[in-house]
């Protein structure tokens, strides 16, 4: 008898898991697409004619689309990383984004009080985005979205986030 009950489970499981997957609040994924997002930034091999730099300003504020659509196509690359500054590392990161085959090769600094601190000179965030291991990387890069898939729902008060209306604005997607 449990025998004949094992695909009845099976189906009832997989009609109330694909529901819940679309249904669900993209605040339960959100930190495997911010991972995928900076990961993909920092570990994007192009290089750039026109290269964007410096902190969260440059970072929200900079659209390398729009850029590009009013200067004549010059391709852009947006390189800013949070509470960044000009330290040496940086820098020297930026001019490896430059195409250097490039007729034109521009690199736009974002300056701001706190760029020019001692404290954003260590550039924390982007230097733990380029000291991520091989393996993370390649896990990010390749497997976030299966991740996804299978990552845990958080309910709240019995009932998944969906219900309660509860969405975030700001999305780390690439595009």
């Amino acid at each position: 008898m449990p025998r004949n009950r094992i695909p009845y489970i099976l189906l009832i499981t997989a009609l109330l898991a694909v529901p819940l997957y679309y249904l669900r609040d993209d605040m339960d994924t959100e930190p495997i697409r911010k991972d995928r997002y900076w990961i993909a930034k920092s570990n994007n091999k192009k290089n750039y004619p026109v290269v964007f730099g410096g902190d969260s300003r440059i970072f929200r504020g900079i659209s390398p689309d729009h850029f590009e659509a009013e200067f004549n196509g010059y391709e852009a690359y947006n390189y800013a990383y949070w509470s960044n500054g000009y330290g040496q590392v940086y820098l020297d990161g930026m001019e490896k984004k430059l195409d250097t085959t490039a007729e034109v090769q521009v690199l736009i600094l974002g300056v701001s009080p706190h760029s020019l601190t001692s404290k954003a000179a260590r550039c924390s965030h982007f230097r733990y985005e380029m000291g991520r291991s091989k393996e993370q990387v390649l896990q990010n890069l390749y497997f976030s979205k299966f991740q996804e898939i299978f990552s845990g729902y958080e309910f709240v008060n019995g009932t998944p986030h969906i219900l309660e209306q509860r969405k975030r604005k700001e999305s780390f997607e690439i595009s």
